[in-house]
């Protein structure tokens, strides 16, 4: 290997390292801000609970529901999709409950509101 391929392959080795720098720090400062619902996530999560709760709708003591929520950039849920759950009874009640349970502040982008999907996993004990 001769030092004028040597020093070609630093140069490579330096331009993809800033390359692959400089995408990790823009995808950083893309000023991305989730959408959460106006209550809070947490007291979203234990209302959301507690309505499962009295619904009886497994046979199960303790189960988890893991949902996808589609949220527009008006803040109205566009459609609630159920990812991952036991063997339940009433699946759109289910739906109704985590579209009703609170309105949501769309997420941002660089300060503009964008449509945004947001999963959420609740255990029912």
């Amino acid at each position: 290997m001769t030092v004028r391929s040597i020093k070609y392959l630093l140069f490579i080795l330096v331009l993809t390292g800033s390359i692959l720098f400089s995408n990790i720090y823009a995808q950083s400062q893309t000023g991305l801000k989730t959408a959460t619902p106006v209550i809070g996530m947490k007291k979203y999560t234990n209302e959301v609970t507690e309505k499962l709760k009295k619904l009886n709708l497994t046979d199960d003591k303790e189960y988890k529901i893991t949902i996808k929520i589609t949220i527009l950039s008006t803040g109205i849920i566009q459609d609630v999709e159920i990812v991952k759950s036991p063997n339940l009874r009433d699946l759109e009640l289910i739906k109704k409950i985590f579209r009703d349970t609170s309105k949501w502040i769309p997420a941002k982008r660089d300060g503009a509101m964008i449509d945004s999907e947001v999963k959420i996993t609740v255990k029912v004990k």
